[in-house]
């Protein structure tokens, strides 16, 4: 059996990316999807003759490296642009960021929060935080952790007390934008606040604005571009073992089959590995998945707001996340909105009550501008979050530590929450594999 050098498990952006950069440079790569098609988390749904994005996703990117491949993948299918983009707290919305505004919630509780926050910036360590809320407290006090907790509550439906640390990827618990931006600058340039104080200003700093239904243009260029390069794609298998031996690494499949690799790139979470080593580390107890309910409106171009993309923070608001999915350029002249609301189809018992309900803070949110939408459709997608469960640190420790003595193993991300981000720590291990194996001259 002649091996590839280099087997990619996982068929969504983090795996395409990394097969397609592989094979670039000249690597020969097999790439493995449990999934009968490629890229299931980049489908597309059929509606009213439109091929929409099965998701209410932002297509931008920091990282300059991605944006060339799409920009390059995509041809005239997509722009650089620097999205509008906006958060909304307490009824007040925030331009040009993603995080929620603590300063919306008045000055008492700025100046607490600010206080509170010099004095989480004394304290060393992460303080053995169990949870996401403990971990937010350590961070930046408790007051701050117990307005960022209901924000989570919003986002992925479950307490932040009940959700792992590592799950900060589903929410913005990274860095507070708790005060003025004069104030902040000054907090900014502080050693010990340096990282935990974010400014306002314009982000992402590069994007990508896609049309209806590019994300599947997207995969389906990427397929071809690896095919094209020399590369193997096999779907409908799911990784039984994964081993370690002297001839390379040897994956078994569900159906017997075996592949063997040089190097070994894992796309597809810690769960799944789990699984793959026998489920012995119970990593699957530790992760949830969160349903999440997709609503279209169509519109006629003079609705569209002036947003690309918003995040709605407000308990009182139905609405979680809402994006253009078909941009004022689109070839076809459709105008499509998608709202993004966290829970199971129970809340569609009177559909009709619930899109309203949704197109008005559609409305406030400034995503959509007067009258009645087109037209309207509900998708269920039961896996739309994937979230880390308090004690799920403990739980993937020994599992780390497993995978960290197999030396042709590489593993990409975590719990890929945002396969965007993931997508670009995929080209971090695409760039270091790539002088190991095979040749390191592109592909013409």
């Amino acid at each position: 059996m002649q091996p590839p050098c280099v087997v990619i498990v996982g068929s969504d952006l983090p795996g395409l990316t990394a097969a397609y950069e592989l094979g670039r440079r000249g690597c020969a790569v097999t790439l493995i999807e449990e999934s009968p098609a490629v890229a299931p988390g980049l489908g597309t749904f059929q509606w009213r003759g439109a091929a929409l994005d099965l998701a209410c996703r932002l297509w931008a990117t920091c990282d300059s490296r991605q944006a060339d491949a799409w920009l390059e993948l995509l041809g005239g299918e997509a722009a650089p642009a620097v999205p509008r983009v906006a958060s909304q707290l307490n009824g007040i919305q925030t331009e040009g960021t993603l995080l929620p505004d603590l300063t919306a919630l008045g000055d008492s509780v700025t100046r607490d929060v600010v206080y509170e926050l010099a004095a989480a910036a004394s304290r060393l360590g992460d303080g053995g935080a169990d949870s996401l809320f403990d971990a937010a407290a350590h961070r930046f006090g408790v007051t701050a952790a117990e307005l960022l907790s209901r924000a989570v509550r919003k986002l992925v439906g479950i307490d932040a007390g009940e959700l792992a640390p590592s799950s900060s990827a589903a929410a913005p618990l990274d860095r507070l934008l708790c005060a003025p931006a004069s104030v902040a600058r000054v907090l900014a340039h502080c050693p010990e606040l340096t990282g935990r104080v974010a400014l306002p200003g314009r982000s992402p700093e590069s994007a990508l604005v896609l049309g209806a239904g590019a994300g599947r243009a997207l995969v389906e260029r990427f397929e071809q571009e690896i095919v094209r390069n020399g590369g193997t794609i096999i779907t409908g298998r799911a990784i039984d073992t994964v081993r370690d031996r002297d001839v390379g690494v040897v994956i078994g499949l569900d159906n017997g089959d075996a592949v063997l690799g040089d190097e070994l790139v894992w796309t597809t979470g810690l769960r799944a590995l789990d699984r793959a080593f026998g489920e012995r580390f119970g990593v699957a107890d530790a992760v949830e998945d969160v349903a999440t309910v997709l609503h279209y409106f169509e519109v006629v171009p003079d609705q569209l707001g002036r947003l690309d993309f918003v995040v709605d923070y407000d308990a009182a608001d139905t609405l979680v996340r809402g994006a253009i999915v078909a941009p004022a350029d689109a070839e076809d002249g459709r105008r499509f909105v998608c709202c993004e609301a966290v829970g199971t189809l129970e809340h569609l018992d009177h559909p009709d009550d619930f899109a309203e309900r949704l197109w008005r803070d559609a409305r406030r949110a400034r995503l959509v501008s007067g009258g009645t939408p087109l037209g309207h459709a509900a998708v269920v997608v039961p896996d739309g979050l994937r979230v880390p469960l308090r004690g799920y640190e403990r739980r993937v420790g020994p599992l780390r530590a497993h995978f960290e003595t197999l030396p042709r193993l590489t593993v990409v991300g975590d719990e890929p929450v945002d396969a965007i981000a993931t997508a670009s720590l995929a080209l971090d291990a695409a760039e270091m594999l790539a002088p190991m194996v095979g040749r390191t001259e592109s592909v013409a």
